[in-house]
């Protein structure tokens, strides 16, 4: 559970440096052709507040990873003293 609950939050972190520090960086329609999937998805996410949306849930789901990692990562009852 402990490496899942890393893995997803380095996935969440790399989201949010990607969508957020390339957005005026990056000429999305350079990759339309190239990369539809990409393209559909960067749409669907600028379009209206999305955005605004995506990163309330994502840290959310930031709070909900590192508390998850710090129950795993606690000592067993009884061991600690």
């Amino acid at each position: 559970v402990m490496f899942f609950t890393l893995l997803w939050l380095a996935v969440m972190e790399g989201q949010q440096a990607a969508l957020v520090g390339l957005a005026p960086v990056v000429d999305h329609l350079v990759y339309r052709d190239s990369h539809p999937v990409a393209y559909k998805n960067t749409q669907l996410v600028y379009l209206g507040n999305n955005m605004d949306r995506y990163l309330t849930g994502r840290q959310l789901m930031v709070v909900l990873s590192v508390f998850v990692i710090n129950l795993c990562g606690s000592p067993l009852p009884g061991t600690a003293d």
